[in-house]
This record gives C-alpha cells, sequence and structure tokens, in this order.
C-alpha cells in the first residue's frame, strides 16, 4: 500500500511541471511561442487564467485537468492555433470569439484600426459611415464602432461561416448586430462611406499552400492573394472609389513587401494622398488613400 502511495504521490504534476511538460512537446514542432502557448492551453484546461496560474505554479494538477490539457497540447502541436483551441483571441483588449470559419486575429492588424481612426475627422452632427469589407471575425469593424460611437457600421464577407461569427461578435461586444452583407471585395455593398477598411486575402499561393501543408487550418478563402497575394487589391480600389463619399478614406492591410504595388493600384483608381503606414516591426502593413 504504501508503494502505491509512493507511486500515485511521484506521479502527481505541479502547474510548473505540466507547463515545462507542454512548453517541450509544442516547442519540438512550433517553436515560436512554445512558452505561451502552454500557459494559455493550461489555463483554459483549468478554467483559469493565466496570471492565476503563473501564480499558483507549486500547486498540484489535478488528473482530470492534466489529461484534458495534455490533449490539448497535442492539437497544438499538429498545428491547430491556440485561438482555435479555446475559442477565443484578444484583440485591442478586447475577446473575440473564433472558429476555423475565420482568420485569427493578428496584432499587425490593430495597425489597421489605428491608421484608420486617425483619418476620421472629429464627432459631429452628422455620423459618420464606415464599412469594414472582409470582415471575417469582424474585430476590424467592431473596434471601430466602440472608438467611435457615432459612426454608423456596416461589414460584409463572402462567407457565410464568416458572417455567422461576425454577428455573433457583434452581439457580444456591440449588443446588436449592424448590416452584415455577402459581398465579393465591395461588389454587393452600397456607399457612401466616410471610411471603408479591409484587410483582404493577401497572401501568395504557394504560401498558403506551405502554410496550410504545415497544420494551419485557417481558411483558405482567407488567406489566398493568388499568385503575387495582390488579387484583390485593384477591385477593391476601383470599388472603394466608387461608394466613398468626397474626402473618404480607404485603408487596407498588406503584406510586408506589398506598399509600392498596393500604392500603384490606389494611384490607378484615383486615389490621393496614398501613404504606407508600417507596424510595430517596422514593416510595411497599412497602405491608406483619400478620394478627391
Amino acid at each position: 500500500m504504501g508503494a502505491r502511495h509512493g507511486a500515485q504521490k511521484r506521479a502527481a504534476l505541479t502547474l510548473r511541471e505540466a507547463l515545462a511538460e507542454g512548453q517541450g512537446r509544442i516547442g519540438a514542432s512550433r517553436p515560436g511561442s512554445p512558452f505561451l502557448d502552454a500557459s494559455l492551453l493550461l489555463a483554459w484546461a483549468l478554467g483559469s487564467t493565466r496570471d492565476r496560474l503563473l501564480a499558483s505554479l507549486p500547486e498540484p494538477v489535478p488528473a482530470s485537468v492534466l489529461a484534458r490539457y495534455r490533449a490539448l497540447v497535442e492539437r497544438r502541436a499538429s498545428g491547430e492555433a491556440v485561438a482555435y483551441i479555446t475559442g477565443r483571441k484578444e484583440f485591442l483588449g478586447r475577446d473575440f470569439i473564433v472558429d476555423r470559419r475565420v482568420l485569427v486575429p493578428r496584432p499587425d492588424t490593430e495597425i489597421l484600426v489605428e491608421t484608420a481612426l486617425a483619418g476620421l475627422p472629429a464627432p459631429g452632427a452628422v455620423p459618420i459611415r464606415i464599412h469594414d469589407a472582409y470582415c471575417g471575425s469582424g474585430c476590424v469593424g467592431i473596434s471601430l464602432a466602440l472608438a467611435r460611437p457615432d459612426a454608423d457600421l456596416s461589414l460584409s464577407d463572402l462567407d457565410p461561416g464568416a458572417r455567422d461569427v461576425c454577428a455573433a461578435n457583434c452581439l457580444a461586444l456591440l449588443g446588436r448586430v449592424p448590416p452584415i452583407l455577402a459581398s465579393d471585395a465591395l461588389s454587393g455593398v452600397d456607399g457612401p462611406f466616410d471610411l471603408i477598411t479591409a484587410n483582404p486575402p493577401y497572401v501568395r499561393s504557394d504560401l498558403t499552400l506551405s502554410i496550410l501543408g504545415k497544420g494551419s487550418v485557417e481558411p483558405r478563402l482567407a488567406l489566398d492573394g493568388g499568385p503575387d497575394g495582390l488579387a484583390q487589391y485593384g477591385a477593391l480600389a476601383g470599388q472603394a472609389m466608387l461608394r466613398l463619399a468626397p474626402g473618404g478614406v480607404l485603408a487596407v492591410e498588406i503584406g510586408d513587401e506589398q506598399a509600392a504595388d498596393v500604392a500603384r493600384l490606389f494611384d490607378a483608381a484615383g486615389f490621393a494622398q496614398v501613404r504606407t503606414t508600417r507596424d510595430l516591426a517596422g514593416h510595411d502593413r497599412v497602405v491608406t488613400g483619400r478620394r478627391p
């Protein structure tokens, strides 16, 4: 009996040990941020927060929690994003619902929101009209609406699953569901708008296949921007010019080597004041243009 008791005692892991185990397993195949990933998954398995987990590392892990956590770690090690496993992703300090129907919001996309807000006029008597295309989870449009409650917001996406996720986030964070339209670029959208934002698919097709081949389950429709990653920008710029009010702004996220090409497409569509904004890592991230 004493031997059995000793074996059970040795088998019980502390939170610290479980975290190290998960970090090692994830890091072997996903070396980007294994400690962060493991701690988020362990907190999720515990039904706690990451801060509480890190403050309780000497405590033992219940067997049921450890089994759940190890299963989550295996999913992450196989390539599934932590956000898909937990169903949540923070963006600009707010939790957004995410699943495999939408891209996981990236910190880089916060630059799109900040840049777009900087191009808006101060609140006035007339509501600002904002449209967010390729809305996905809705993180961009919802963040804009929360920052500018005087704005009238609409959103669009070609994929019905993405529109459903966006609607759930609108209800959770805005308390209402604004118009969410079925549209390829802006083809199904009417104007005029004072601001149009878009985070279109801009990954080259070959890189998209490589990403998906390494275990990512993000939707190809939201990633694949064609052979050069620029397939959506020409139509988007042309359609936006017809749907913006005079002085209105188009702000789009880009890949970090696409600024010159996207700026040329903006120029060709007739935009003025075409500018590029870099992200915190110094990479080109957002191109903006204003309708004359």
